[in-house]
């Protein structure tokens, strides 16, 4: 989409990358965060299918292996 936008403006578009958080001062902290959070599958089941006709939308037949990835990455204790 981000490619059509010039054609349809008629504007050049600039990407500028703001509030990056390797250039913040809690990086170390959020990395840990993410690396170490853990929810409940039925949480992550219960979001991703409150979406799932974006993911319909967005990613056309994909919708399990997205929540499969999904729930690998923030369900599995393994990945501690």
């Amino acid at each position: 989409m981000t490619s059509q936008l010039p054609a349809i403006t008629d504007k050049d578009l600039v990407q500028h990358d703001a509030n990056v958080t390797n250039d913040k001062w809690y990086r170390d902290i959020y990395d840990e965060f993410r690396e170490t959070l853990r929810l409940p599958p039925d949480l992550v089941t219960a979001v991703y299918e409150s979406r799932r006709h974006l993911f319909e939308l967005f990613y056309p037949g994909q919708y399990a292996a997205l929540l499969a990835e999904a729930l690998h990455k923030f369900c599995d204790s393994g990945n501690q």
